[in-house]
């Protein structure tokens, strides 16, 4: 009954459009599937995974937009004593180079969003590169800080975000079967870019000093242009649904998803042995046509997980889910209502629901993630000085940084294995990670040795792996796929605030009392309490959930 109902309740919220029927294409089927006359419902149109061929093209796109990216932001602390020389500035204050670059790439997420679901992946993330590739190079201009704060900072974050979100995205558009593999590959990319990043930029300094750094970071960034071209629209199918003459009110599930005969009994042997056959077959002709015309919003867009640990996709058959999680973006359905102008205004709203503001547990889940990335850039920034202060070789000091990215790029590879599976807790696995994270940040400068200083670029490593590739399955095991893109949007703008006044809050401290190892009691703190946080999370969520289904029975009493 709660299969036929949610089925019902996926027609009934889908956008639909009338669309001619085949009459011998009807009678072909019904003649296939033995069953009696049946009239044309309505249709759908969603986008269906590939999960092959062109779609690892789009992993490895991603995978190097990452790769570029998170390369040039995580490096950035080496631009820090240049600059400080230069503009006779503080550490503080000059940390602001560094952190606004990833804060207004966070804080610009939700707009990249909206425009991603009215014009696309590759447009939006093509002018990302665009914007991002001459905000760095204008950098090479700056007279003073401040315009550099503007530039490489602001201007420079946003164009960054218009590449990163689609870059996210596009993976789960892409894959189903693959899509924790494929998400984990190409996140992969971060780990990558700050384990190359960091040597070349020694040198790049050192070689043409901070400006002419600003160009080859330009050059690199502008590269994504040509990854950012391999993400094309799919193309829209259009499901068309039919329902028996005598019975038309009864609730249908989709279970065919090919026009082939082949592949139509193909998916009902897959279906059947997997425990998700549906409990009425009927029929769905598909339609394909080029989306260029049409975007399309998914409700588990940004989730990087396994589809197979959702409830909605374990109990449906694969067309059907997708009907679930697919609609038209909440603009284009304003305009074809009412006929309004403010499409970018509309998504905007609809990405950003301040009614999530008032969910206990995912007020715990953003604060803890703002505690987290006020520390997270303290040690790619400080951690390079304090080893050569401490006594360590500066060769031998630069590759701490690139540990930490070694550390990144596997534990991401494990933490998404992991995470597949249903019996492991996400959200304690990210507790543990953390904690141990906090834990060695804030004593890190016990010794400055080399073992000891590169055990901690690995469990620092592994901390924000499980921190950044959890997020978004934590968010639905919380409150649930339907408030994943919500939730995320503003789990970025507080990660955004938080990346912008983390790292030159450190820098103050460090001005003020002279010691690095303040600057890591402040971030490891952060960190140990964002964990704290996090412990009671499960226990809150069930006594939310619980509080709501006491006000919804109550109501219908």
């Amino acid at each position: 009954m709660d299969q036929n109902q949610n089925s019902t309740d996926v027609l009934k919220t889908t956008k639909f459009s009338k669309v001619d029927t085949n009459d011998d294409t009807s009678k072909s089927l019904r003649s296939l599937h033995k069953i009696p006359e049946m009239d044309v419902e309505e249709v759908a149109e969603i986008n269906l995974p590939i999960d092959g061929g062109w779609a690892w093209i789009v992993m490895l796109a991603s995978f190097l937009c990452n790769v570029m990216l998170d390369g040039v932001v995580l490096s950035s602390g080496f631009l820090h004593e240049e600059l400080m020389k230069e503009f006779d500035v503080s550490k503080g204050y000059v940390a602001l180079v560094s952190s606004l670059l990833p804060g207004f790439q966070l804080l610009a997420g939700p707009f990249s969003s909206a425009l991603m679901n009215k014009y696309g992946f590759r447009p939006v993330a093509c002018a990302g590169a665009i914007v991002g590739a001459v905000a760095i190079a204008l950098s090479y201009y700056a007279p003073t800080l401040e315009v550099l704060f503007f530039t490489y900072g602001v201007l420079g974050g946003i164009g960054f975000s218009l590449v990163y979100i689609p870059s996210i995205v596009v993976i789960g558009f892409y894959f189903e079967k693959w899509r924790a593999l494929a998400t984990g590959i190409a996140m992969c990319g971060t780990g990558v870019g700050n384990f190359v990043f960091p040597p070349l930029y020694q040198y790049t300094v050192a070689e043409f000093g901070w400006r002419g750094t600003m160009l080859v970071q330009a050059v690199f960034v502008v590269t994504c242009l040509i990854y950012c071209l391999a993400y094309k629209p799919l193309d829209v199918t259009t499901v068309q649904t039919m329902m028996e003459e005598d019975d038309f009110e009864k609730p249908k599930e989709i279970l065919t998803h090919s026009m082939s005969v082949k592949d139509m009994n193909d998916v009902e042997r897959k279906n059947t042995l997997i425990g998700r056959k549906a409990s009425v077959v009927s029929i769905a002709k598909l339609d394909k046509t080029h989306s260029g015309s049409r975007q399309l919003v998914r409700d588990d867009a940004m989730y990087t997980g396994s589809l197979a640990r959702l409830p909605q996709y374990a109990s449906r058959t694969s067309l059907a889910y997708h009907l679930s999680v697919t609609h038209l973006p909440a603009a284009v359905e304003e305009k074809e209502e009412q006929q309004q102008q403010n499409g970018c205004c509309k998504m905007l709203s609809s990405i950003v629901d301040t009614s999530l503001l008032s969910s206990p547990s995912f007020m715990m889940l953003a604060c803890s993630g703002f505690l987290t990335m006020m520390g997270f850039y303290v040690p790619f920034i400080f951690a390079v000085p304090r080893a050569t202060t401490g006594g360590m070789e500066e060769s031998s000091a630069l590759l701490i940084v690139s540990a930490i990215g070694v550390s990144n790029t596997i534990s991401r590879i494990a933490c998404g294995i992991l995470s597949s599976f249903p019996s492991v807790s996400p959200l304690l696995l990210n507790n543990i990670a953390i904690t141990a994270g906090g834990i060695y940040t804030f004593f890190s400068g016990v010794s400055v040795s080399s073992a000891y200083q590169f055990g901690f670029a690995a469990v620092f490593g592994v901390c924000i792996a499980c921190f950044s590739a959890l997020r978004s399955i934590i968010a639905v095991d919380l409150m649930g796929l339907e408030k994943l893109t919500n939730a995320f949007g503003f789990l970025m703008l507080f990660q955004g605030v938080a990346a912008i006044i983390g790292a030159p809050i450190a820098g103050i401290l460090y001005d003020k009392t002279g010691s690095y190892d303040v600057s890591f009691y402040f971030a490891g703190g952060l960190i140990l309490i964002s964990a704290l946080l996090c412990f009671p999370l499960k226990y809150v969520s069930d006594w939310e959930k619980k509080r709501e289904e006491q006000k919804q029975n109550g109501c219908c009493a």
